[in-house]
């Protein structure tokens, strides 16, 4: 083998953080892409053959062709420490540690001296100790260049297995940061469910609310790390709503079908664990929930509902206190603007309507889709709302004059948006599995997250900004932190 230079890279996880690039490249940390490694890694999770390397080139327009040849162990407990050596564990799944090198330029021969994965393996291993304790994810840590090293007993190489070039530019691989990193997994093994379909931040941000399709929902608490259960399944039956908190913390609420069949919403109160259910014997499921606590008029809760109704329900009696016809079609999505004045709903057939929530009375109707609006959400700070279908576009609205004042184009079915508290950026989740972040003054892409195996149904941000959720039809729910 020629003299070739090299650059050691480690992509693990620890106890508090998911599948991360510990160590990378000094160049492509400086091209602040250190995500490229996690990517092309990723499905590599499981220990490579004894006396294999796996060998990668990856054509990257940025970086030039680079190469990556890596081995996969599960982590041990000697690597943060211990004196025991034992596979440690998320907490029940061993640990993938997949330790290797960059290089700028091919090898030729068929094999390669495992004297370098001894050399990297040592410089890496100080690496994770660290990073094993670490719960806020960091930038990885810069390696600088080394010489690769021959061995004079052929023995000791290991075969390169040679995998088909990745094209990492279509993968999801954004250049200039991706800035998003997964926190949390949070899968729920006590159940069956067939897949998560709302996701929502308390106030607080301390705790988020999971509504599963088989009509489970479940709280997760971030200090607990720990799954507790609100509702279980009431019927065999799936349905599809989302699940929300009081602006106040103090209840949740999502909608159900009961028992006997009944369009129903649950609501709890989380302080004295007492359920309240709304039922009006409708006949179309309750697709959306929103509270509205006006300073005057009281603590509501808004259901948007395939009967092609929304209701507003006063939540001291259970009663409705008033019915907006929901437009041409079944509601699929509802939001209330930040001062509790307007209220906007979308439905199946792509329309958008328009309401003045104190009066009751429609403002307008905008021919917003070409197919069905998915979601509808303010933002916290201007005077705009987004909506989302699935024609495959996010369209931006004037809230007060109807006008669509941008739009962004995502070519598959958008299921749900959020707006980030300072209204600066926007995410969606999305049926190709990924979620997207858009800058909203310029509508451009920002970064994509693609880790979930099938399509996102729903994203929230926490209220500071710093966290996003997501949820699967996969059964996962992800924690995503800004870096």
């Amino acid at each position: 083998m020629e003299e070739l230079k090299a650059w050691s890279f480690l992509v693990s996880s620890s106890q508090n953080l998911e599948f991360t690039t510990i160590v990378a490249p000094d160049f492509i940390c400086d091209a602040q892409i250190p995500d490229l490694l996690k990517k092309a890694v990723a499905k590599y999770r499981y220990p490579t053959d004894s006396g294999q390397a796996v060998y990668i080139e990856i054509p990257y327009r940025e970086l030039g062709n680079i190469v990556l040849v890596f081995r996969t162990s599960w982590a041990s407990t000697k690597y943060i420490g211990r004196e025991e050596d034992e596979i440690l564990k998320d907490p029940q799944r061993p640990i993938p540690f997949i330790e290797g090198m960059v290089l700028k330029e091919s090898i030729r021969d068929e094999v390669v001296a495992a004297i370098n994965f001894e050399q990297i393996h040592e410089q890496l291993v100080k690496h994770y100790k660290d990073f094993w304790e670490l719960t806020t994810i960091m930038p990885a840590t810069p390696s600088k260049s080394f010489n690769l090293l021959k061995d004079s007993e052929p023995s000791r190489n290991l075969i390169l297995k040679r995998e088909t070039p990745l094209t990492i530019a279509q993968s999801g691989i954004q250049s200039r940061s991706k800035s998003w990193q997964c926190l949390h997994t949070i899968l729920d093994t006590s159940s069956q469910s067939v897949g998560v379909c709302s996701v929502a931040f308390s106030p607080d941000g301390k705790q988020i609310a999971i509504r599963y399709y088989d009509q489970t929902v479940r709280i997760w608490s971030r200090d607990k790390e720990k799954l507790d259960t609100v509702w279980s399944s009431w019927t065999p039956k799936h349905s599809v709503s989302s699940v929300a908190f009081s602006p106040d913390g103090q209840f949740i609420a999502s909608g159900m079908v009961n028992l006997w069949r009944s369009n129903v919403i649950k609501m709890r109160n989380l302080r004295t664990d007492k359920d309240e259910e709304f039922s009006s014997n409708e006949q179309g499921e309750i697709s959306t929930v929103v509270f509205a606590f006006h300073p005057s008029d009281g603590k509501f809760i808004v259901s948007g509902s395939h009967d092609k109704t929304i209701k507003l329900w006063v939540i001291s009696t259970r009663q409705i206190q008033h019915t907006f016809p929901g437009g041409l079609d079944r509601v699929n999505s509802i939001a209330i603007s930040p001062d509790i004045k307007i209220l906007v709903s979308g439905d199946e057939k792509g329309i958008i309507n328009l309401w003045d929530f104190e009066k009751g009375s429609k403002i307008m109707t905008i021919e917003a889709h070409k197919k069905a609006v998915n979601s509808v959400v303010f933002s916290p700070k201007c005077k705009i709302f987004a909506s989302s279908s699935e024609d495959g576009k996010i369209n931006i609205w004037d809230r007060g004059t109807g006008e669509k004042v941008g739009s962004i184009e995502v070519h598959c079915p958008v299921n749900s948006i959020t707006f980030s508290p300072d209204s600066s950026i926007l995410a969606s989740s999305n049926s190709n599995k990924g979620i997207t972040i858009w800058n909203v003054e310029t509508e451009q892409q920002i970064c994509t997250l693609d880790e979930h195996e099938e399509k996102v149904t729903s994203v929230a941000f926490s209220p500071d900004g710093r966290l996003l959720v997501s949820g699967s039809k996969d059964g996962t729910v992800k924690v995503w932190c800004r870096t």
